[in-house]
């Protein structure tokens, strides 16, 4: 609510800061061209929202509409979980290497925001290629999680290997490439 620079006490322009408690920031802003301006965070029931106001014609303005956005989000959206970190999320083969497949995870756990109600419109796909060749790690990314709702993309992020795999022996790399050839 308020800070100190240059030994001056400012105080924050974000009177939502006072009114609602689950609010904790975030900038204020006013220029002619834009008008009042307001982004504004806050946390309810382990879920973050952020609204942003543009355009209006006064600081109780830009307030008011804010407070309206989130409350709007808070009511009729839910923050869900879809994957933990390291959680199997599909399978990839692997060719030429010490192990033949690896499971793909998220490196964090993943959460989405979603009309209340609606989790079932929702579906997961990932986007990788059916094999790889070793050797892959844990830093590789191998394809995309892609996150669609009632059939529109809401989000997507990086597929990773769950465990590092090295080339394989001479033996299995040969035979690796003999059934590669008639796949």
């Amino acid at each position: 609510k308020k800070y100190t620079f240059n030994k001056i006490l400012q105080s924050n322009r974000n009177k939502l800061l006072w009114r609602d408690k689950s609010v904790d920031g975030l900038k204020t802003g006013h220029t002619k061209a834009a008008g009042y301006c307001l982004a504004s965070s806050a946390i309810r029931d382990d879920m973050r929202l952020i609204s942003v106001v543009m355009g209006t014609k006064s600081e109780k303005a830009r307030s008011k509409e804010s407070q309206k956005l989130l409350d709007h989000g808070f009511r009729f959206y839910d923050s869900r979980k879809l994957y933990s970190a390291h959680e199997s999320i599909d399978t990839i083969k692997i060719w030429k290497g010490e192990a033949d497949s690896t499971d793909l995870v998220v490196k964090k756990d993943f959460f989405v925001v979603l009309p209340r109600g609606q989790e079932k419109l929702t579906k997961a796909s990932v986007e990788a290629p059916p094999s790889i060749n070793a050797p892959i790690n844990t830093d590789s990314k191998v394809g995309d999680l892609v996150i669609t709702h009632n059939g529109k993309e809401i989000a997507r992020t990086a597929v990773y290997s769950s465990k590092n795999v090295n080339k394989g022996g001479l033996f299995k790399r040969g035979m690796d490439s003999i059934k590669m050839y008639f796949e």
